[in-house]
Parts: C-alpha cells; sequence; structure tokens
C-alpha cells in the first residue's frame, strides 16, 4: 500500500468514528433527557403530594370538605383557613402546569392532575375562591382551568385523594 492509500484508509476510518461518536453522544442525550424528565416528574409529583399535607390534620379537612360544599356556612376563620389550603393546592398545581408547558412534565401525568385540580375550581367552594382570586393565577393557567371544567363532568376533582389514617380515625 502507497502512503496515498494509507492516508485514505485513516481518513476512512476517521470518519468512521466521528460518526459512531455522534451516535454515542446523541443516545447518551436522550438517556440524560429521559433521567431528567423522570426526575422532574417525581419532584412534581411530591410537591403535589405534599400540598395537601396540611389537608389532611383532622381540623383541616373537615374545613377542606365543608368549604368545597357550602363555603357559605364557614366562619370567617374558616373561610380564610380553606382559601389558604386551596391556594397552597393550586399553587402546587400551577408549578405542575408550567413544567408541562415547557416540556419538563409528561402529558399523561399532566392530563389527570389538570382534571383533578380543575374540578376543586369547580366545586361550590372552589369556584368562589378562584373567582376572588383571579388575578393570582396567570392568564394561561386560567384558560386551561375553564377549557377543562367546559369539557369535564365536575365530580373527579370535588374530593381529595383519600388518607388511610384519616379514615381509619373514622
Amino acid at each position: 500500500m502507497t502512503l496515498q492509500e494509507w492516508g485514505a484508509l485513516g481518513d476512512l476510518i476517521g470518519g468512521i468514528a466521528i460518526i459512531v461518536s455522534l451516535i454515542y453522544v446523541a443516545f447518551q442525550i436522550r438517556q440524560n433527557t429521559h433521567q431528567a424528565q423522570l426526575h422532574t416528574n417525581q419532584a412534581v409529583d411530591a410537591s403535589n403530594n405534599a400540598a395537601f399535607d396540611p389537608v389532611y390534620i383532622p381540623e383541616n379537612y373537615d374545613v377542606w370538605i365543608r368549604g368545597h360544599g357550602d363555603y357559605d356556612s364557614l366562619t370567617k376563620s374558616e373561610a380564610q383557613l380553606f382559601t389558604m389550603l386551596l391556594m397552597r393546592v393550586m399553587g402546587s398545581f400551577m408549578t405542575t402546569f408550567f413544567h408541562y408547558d415547557q416540556g419538563a412534565y409528561k402529558n399523561e401525568c399532566y392530563q389527570g392532575l389538570l382534571i383533578f385540580y380543575s374540578g376543586l375550581m369547580a366545586t361550590p367552594g372552589g369556584t368562589r375562591v378562584y373567582q376572588k382570586h383571579l388575578a393570582l393565577f396567570p392568564e394561561s393557567v386560567r384558560r386551561k382551568i375553564d377549557e377543562t371544567n367546559l369539557t369535564h363532568d365536575k365530580g373527579p376533582g370535588t374530593q381529595p385523594p383519600p388518607n388511610k389514617s384519616l379514615e381509619s380515625d373514622a
């Protein structure tokens, strides 16, 4: 083999190595993106779960249930508590919405939460608080909540998820 042939063979091998390296880098980026999305989903889910922690305190749970069904029956301090609990929960949903909107939260996870949280805002008490505090919700979030409540039964989000410790206390 001549020196030129060796050079051409080296160029060919170098080109193949570059292509293989690019394929490997693309695979690694895809894996890292998937891992980042899983981490985001776990963090958002943990945040959503933690947002309900104060609701599960027995005194708060009673206010939560009554507030959704008959807001007018609440005392002034209970109405304030209900509002704070609901706004805490909805703040967590807004974080979920923005992660989803940026492509960092999976659609199938988001859609169920959207229906649930929109349902919370569709109860009599939820609607009252939502209307009173509309300015705290970005336009994009309000639009999504309103669209969802127009297209879904208002039942899914009307009750918080069950808490075994509360059920066993009853």
